[in-house]
């Protein structure tokens, strides 16, 4: 069997929201370039991507891929929860229906999106200015504010956003197999939020101290004592909101 033509074209940008690069490519076919792949492949690195060892210490990505087009169309796709500012070189294969991998595409580099401050308001978890690293999980139920909320089992995960103004209120949930949220405000630890409890609570709250206006960017990060934690919306304020 022949398999998947190599890319060629495959080209970076820099995305168009927060940790974000955007990539475009020409689909190659099932057999070389005739027909259309079953799937592809993409992958990312701090460094080139350009063997098969440095393809196999890539990670993975693992949502967004497009599904595969007639040999010859255009395909792009957006690759999210990068490290804003940070550097990223990528690369894709195609597979036919065997199956057999397509040869390695060339490895352009691309700087991911710097977040964009939010003003004051209220963010749901799902909202595009939030950056997951680590394995999240996003769920839609009864509880939590708006229906929706991210967890994960990772220790080390990291939700992050950056906004414009002066205190914030993280929304997230207790439970009993619920563990400790470090949280860093531009980088400096300034608190440990225990989600521990021995029942189930939607929706509680932690809000930060008052600190000087301008923006800011803030993290929650997974720092064990249970086995998940999650994020369930962030309420920022401004002085004028101030209460």
């Amino acid at each position: 069997w022949v398999a998947p033509a190599a890319i060629s074209n495959l080209s970076a940008a820099t995305g168009t929201t927060g940790g974000t690069v955007t990539l475009n490519w020409t689909a190659p076919g099932d057999d070389g370039m005739t027909g259309t792949a079953s799937s592809y492949l993409v992958r990312y690195s701090s460094s080139v991507i350009n063997n098969e060892t440095t393809w196999n210490a890539a990670t993975p990505v693992t949502s967004g891929i497009p599904t595969p087009a007639v040999a010859g169309s255009a395909q792009s796709m957006t690759v999210s929860g990068l490290t804003p500012d940070a550097t990223y070189y990528f690369a894709v294969r195609a597979q036919d229906e065997e199956p057999n991998l397509g040869g390695l595409s060339n490895s352009p580099s691309a700087v991911a999106q710097s977040p964009t401050p939010v003003p004051a308001g209220i963010y749901d978890d799902a909202d595009i200015n939030w950056l997951y690293t680590g394995t999240w999980t996003a769920y839609t139920g009864a509880g939590p504010y708006n229906s929706t909320w991210h967890t994960t089992s990772t220790a080390g995960g990291e939700a992050q956003f950056t906004f414009n103004g002066n205190k914030f209120k993280l929304t997230y949930v207790k439970a009993s197999n619920r563990g400790l949220i470090d949280v860093y405000l531009d980088g400096t630890k300034i608190h440990t939020i225990n989600a521990n409890s021995p029942t189930l609570a939607w929706q509680q709250t932690w809000t930060s101290p008052t600190f000087t206006s301008g923006v800011h960017t803030v993290r929650f990060v997974h720092a064990g004592g249970g086995t998940y934690i999650d994020i369930d919306a962030i309420q920022i304020y401004a002085p004028l909101d101030m209460v």
